[in-house]
């Protein structure tokens, strides 16, 4: 549990690897989910490091059980990379939706650098595997050695994501909740393609949040913000 309820102050920093899922009797089943409601941040300290969270023992949920209207969620700083791994199946032909970093039910993703990914046209049972990790999310810092260069220079990037899953699909729609402090005028998205950055079609959804239709969820993902204010440049 980070933060429990709104008058408290929870954060979760650093690198290495954390299994959240209870060992003991006396505190729960073992298939708790992870209750993130206030600062979990992957801080690499100046080397490319991750925060790795997974569930050896459980599938990995998330709970989210104080609504945020503020800057709670999940950060990556300094090198860092939040990597959350999560068990779960879903039957081939069939539309798996993965909520990375709050509860699957939440109708609206609201903590800082969640997102939701809809994969169409599971094609591949492959992720019933019994210790597969079918869903993985990752959030990067945009410092990092692994992060392509070419965004467009000059402006704040809000957030970098990719998302990987055991098992064919189709394609996949994948909503974003960005960070409204660092892109108050809101996101544009890109994607690398292999060799570039390329701009996105994506749709703006209220508080904080924008939209990719049928796109690829394995290439990495980036949110820049919006240009607010008057740029004078001097020659």
């Amino acid at each position: 549990i980070v933060r429990n309820v709104e008058s408290a102050y929870g954060l979760l920093r650093g690198w290495g690897t954390v299994n959240p899922v209870s060992r003991d009797s006396n505190l729960g089943s073992g298939t708790e989910p992870l209750r993130n409601n206030g600062l979990v941040v992957a801080d690499g300290d100046g080397v490319d490091r991750t925060l790795w969270i997974y569930s050896t023992n459980a599938a990995l949920a998330f709970s989210n059980t104080v609504e945020n209207d503020s800057t709670n969620g999940w950060y990556a700083v300094d090198k860092g990379m939040l990597s959350m791994s999560v068990k779960a199946a879903v039957p081939a032909g069939e539309t798996g939706v993965y909520t990375w970093g709050e509860a699957e039910a939440d109708d609206e993703i609201d903590l800082v650098n969640s997102a939701r990914v809809t994969f169409k046209n599971i094609t591949d049972t492959s992720t019933k595997q019994k210790g597969i990790y079918s869903f993985t999310g990752k959030l990067y810092a945009p410092d990092r050695g692994d992060v392509p260069a070419g965004l467009p220079a000059g402006k704040t990037i809000a957030g970098i994501w990719k998302f990987d899953i055991n098992g064919a699909y189709e394609s996949a729609d994948v909503e974003f909740r960005y960070d409204h402090v660092l892109a108050p005028k809101g996101v544009t998205l890109y994607q690398y393609d292999g060799t570039a950055w390329v701009k996105l079609a994506a749709t703006a959804l209220p508080n904080h949040r924008a939209k990719v239709e049928d796109v690829d969820p394995t290439k990495m993902f980036a949110a820049v913000a919006e240009t607010s204010g008057l740029i004078v440049s001097l020659r």
